[in-house]
């Protein structure tokens, strides 16, 4: 497996290195919308205080962005419907929950953080300093607890949750369709595991990993055990994100932009039925006056129809939320917001 990564890698830089001809062929035809066309919310927060901050409501269809201030220092988690927002309320353990619609705290829950909610919106991942706790979204009852999980991904369906182990190299596959809560194991391809999720048909694992130097793009197919597809990418802690309809996956390389210094200003667009990378979308010359080189991306979220992808710059740059035309791979709208320290992205995973 390791000698396989080496000759992906060589043929990765080979691939970047003779030109954009080969990106811009494709063998499938635009992504198509799927689901119900809606104006769909994406939640997040500025994040450079440590007490009480601005938390902003985008609507990428109108592009106009509504705020309120809320005594929370942490990012939000959307519910799977979009009508509630899980934030750590303090340092003591406690998340609440509040209603979308009028940002009314209802409820208090005992843990550090919610980290995903299952699509069909009846299970949520929670997490505290002694693991993770899978609970009913229902009455908050605790089902499944596990003391070597620290973050965690729903298969598209709901039947799976994917957990990643607390030393970010192995992945728990947990059966939730009974009460025995069956589980598999699979090995990172190597480094360590920033972000992944798995393939809409649950038969790859997508990998954001990071090592000594650099980053790595990684698709993991899992029968046959091993990466099919590695890219490097510049050290900066970049996120991922699948189409709905799981054709493309979606990945940020802020680069150095994360501590303040220049990146890529793109995002990548990787086929999965072509295995390659698409293209690049880029943020050069959006902005005005026009910007050459762009904005380094970190955090990028999908709405459920398939129709756009939000994008936040790395949280040192500038204040702009970028809006992605996913039927024409580029950029169309950005709003500005005023602040430099964006975070904690999130849109409800469900029409």
């Amino acid at each position: 497996m390791r000698n396989l990564f080496l000759i992906l890698v060589k043929i990765s830089v080979v691939g970047i290195t003779t030109g954009t001809v080969a990106l811009l062929i494709t063998c499938d035809k635009p992504l198509k919308p799927v689901g119900v066309p809606k104006n769909y919310t994406a939640y997040f927060f500025d994040g450079s205080r440590s007490d009480s901050n601005w938390y902003f409501a985008y609507h990428p269809v109108t592009n106009t962005t509504d705020s309120v201030f809320l005594p929370y220092a942490f990012p939000p988690q959307v519910s799977a419907d979009g009508k509630r927002l899980y934030i750590r309320a303090d340092y003591t353990s406690t998340v609440a929950v509040l209603e979308t619609d009028s940002f009314t705290v209802i409820d208090l829950l005992p843990y550090d953080a919610v980290l995903a909610v299952s699509p069909d919106n009846k299970l949520m991942f929670a997490w505290k300093n002694n693991g993770m706790y899978l609970l009913k979204t229902i009455d908050y009852s605790v089902i499944y607890q596990d003391s070597t999980i620290s973050d965690g991904r729903f298969s598209s369906n709901s039947k799976r949750l994917y957990g990643l182990s607390n030393d970010g190299l192995v992945i728990h596959k947990i059966e939730l369709s009974d009460s025995v809560f069956e589980s598999a194991q699979f090995n990172a391809p190597f480094g360590v595991v920033l972000d992944f999720e798995p393939s809409r048909d649950e038969s790859k694992i997508y990998f954001y990993l990071i090592t000594s130097f650099p980053d790595y793009f990684a698709v993991y197919n899992i029968a046959l055990d091993s990466a099919i597809f590695v890219e490097a990418q510049q050290p900066g802690y970049g996120e991922l994100e699948t189409s709905p309809d799981g054709r493309f996956v979606f990945y940020s390389d802020p680069g150095q932009g994360m501590i303040g210094l220049g990146g890529p200003g793109w995002i990548s667009v990787y086929d999965v039925a072509c295995n390659r990378v698409l293209t690049r979308i880029s943020t050069a010359g959006v902005l005005e006056p026009p910007n050459q080189l762009g904005a380094p991306i970190h955090e990028i979220s999908v709405t459920p129809d398939g129709r756009w992808l939000v994008a936040l710059p790395a949280i040192t740059t500038i204040g702009v939320v970028f809006t992605v035309d996913i039927r024409k791979l580029s950029v169309v709208k950005y709003s500005g917001v005023g602040t430099i320290g964006l975070g904690g992205l999130t849109i409800q995973n469900s029409p």
